[in-house]
């Protein structure tokens, strides 16, 4: 039992620990970095259809509601919705 934890704390040094801990962290930057690249361009694509009714949602009173309520009656304009 004793040589084991002696050759267990030969292995696991300071330095391969942090390289471990590195590699993780790099490993999950990277992952997150490539689903925020799929969410961005996801959502340059234009996805515009018929519909039957144009819903805003609310965003509370700002920019953002202002924003979508605009986009909702450039939508309708279009004749994409009759309501």
């Amino acid at each position: 039992m004793l040589n084991r934890l002696k050759r267990l704390r030969a292995v696991l040094t300071p330095k391969r620990i942090f390289r471990l801990v590195l590699m993780v962290a790099g490993g999950w930057l990277l992952v997150a970095l490539i689903l925020g690249l799929i969410v961005h361009f996801y959502g340059l694509v234009d996805r515009t259809q018929s519909a039957d009714v144009i819903i805003v949602l609310g965003a509370g009173s700002g920019p953002a509601l202002t924003r979508r309520s605009i986009h909702a009656a450039k939508l309708w304009q279009q004749g994409l919705a009759p309501r």
